[in-house]
């Protein structure tokens, strides 16, 4: 049953800075997103705020963590809701234009054919806030790593198209200061250090810094990375 049927995921997902910067409301707004499917009407779904928490953090969510996630949902405008006394119905924002079957009326059309000025300052918006030079990277990983690069590995462009420089920043510390990565951390290439899933891995690790009693931990009421003092 689970298995019969599929969601979109735009490319552009990842330039969205929900998707990017706010991981608790982003896996609830998949979770809505996946559940509005089989929503009568298509593209709503019904649940509570329990529901929410024990399919998408089980013991470690809170039903206010929640509550303040799926505000900021509504926020971004991915999200519309209506709430009674004992759940809440969520309609995914533009679900028929994004998850059609591509019969699109005329509107969609043109909308498709020439986004709006709104939407184009958004995404460029947030383009530029993903941007950053070479020099500035190099300089990051130097500093974080006590080592002496001076170019950048030639495969590197996914990295920097995925990961902000806060997030490269974040994932290299915690990997200079996990038990097998530290010891090696002089002789690890370039290349290696800087690999979309080496980044990934290690930017939402929990990992204790280098000469520091502090570490990062995901914060779960914004859903960002934070640096707890111990």
């Amino acid at each position: 049953m689970y298995n019969e049927t599929f969601i979109k995921l735009w490319e552009g997902t990842i330039y969205n800075h929900v998707w990017r910067d706010d991981y608790v409301a982003w896996k609830i707004f998949e979770y809505l997103l996946i559940s509005a499917y089989r929503g009568k009407p298509q593209g709503t779904t019904v649940k509570t705020t329990q529901q929410i928490v024990d399919v998408c953090f089980g013991a470690s969510g809170k039903n206010g963590t929640i509550f303040k996630a799926i505000k900021r949902l509504e926020k971004y405008e991915m999200v519309k809701t209506k709430s009674t006394n004992r759940n809440t119905e969520f309609k995914i924002v533009n679900w028929h234009k994004y998850q059609g079957n591509g019969s699109l009326g005329k509107n969609e059309v043109k909308t498709k054919s020439k986004p709006s000025k709104t939407l184009i300052r958004i995404k460029n918006k947030e383009l530029r806030n993903n941007t950053y030079s070479e020099a500035e990277l190099l300089k990051v990983i130097n500093q974080t790593l006590k080592r002496e690069f001076r170019v950048l590995p030639r495969g590197c462009k996914k990295t920097l198209d995925l990961f902000t420089l806060q997030e490269i920043e974040i994932a290299l510390t915690n990997l200079a200061a996990d038990a097998w990565h530290g010891p090696k951390i002089k002789q690890l290439k370039l290349d290696y250090l800087l690999r979309p899933t080496t980044i990934d891995k290690f930017r939402l690790k929990e990992a204790v810094q280098v000469g520091e009693s502090s570490h990062q931990k995901l914060n779960m009421e914004t859903g960002k990375m934070e640096e707890v003092h111990v």
